[in-house]
């Protein structure tokens, strides 16, 4: 089993518990663990060893960087002011893409500068477009 929730103290109680008393049964039928870090390790694993499995993605290459964004921004048409929602990734079912469309068209009734970007390609490109379209949202 490997955990990556690190809740941190005094926030989520409810829901730490919920997620806990869920992967407390595998947790009982695990014969190894592994944890995302040692605060999820402590947290979620209640004192049974484990060992820790550090994420590969060197999160200092995706830091904020303002140049970068203004950069980006104006690459892809995009105002400072614009709030701009970003998906990257395969264009099939299990993503509810179409689920994500609604969403922002909900986002976009109360953030009219919203905008959404989508990088992909999948079985699902063509029947996207056509949604996007239909539901007035092909223009941003």
């Amino acid at each position: 089993m490997h955990i990556h929730s690190a809740e941190r103290e005094n926030s989520g109680r409810i829901l730490s518990a919920i997620k806990k008393m869920f992967a407390f049964k595998n947790i009982a039928a695990a014969k190894y663990l592994f944890a995302a870090g040692e605060a999820a390790g402590r947290n979620m694993l209640n004192g049974r060893p484990f060992t820790v499995i550090k994420n590969t993605i060197d999160t200092n290459t995706f830091r904020f960087d303002p140049d970068i964004r203004k950069k980006v921004r104006s690459e892809f048409g995009f105002s400072d002011h614009e709030f701009v929602f970003f998906y990257s990734g395969r264009l099939v079912e299990i993503k509810n893409l179409f689920f994500m469309l609604d969403v922002f068209n909900e986002i976009r009734k109360l953030v009219p500068e919203a905008k959404m970007l989508i990088a992909g390609d999948g079985e699902l490109y063509a029947e996207l477009i056509t949604y996007a379209k239909e539901n007035g949202l092909s223009e941003y």
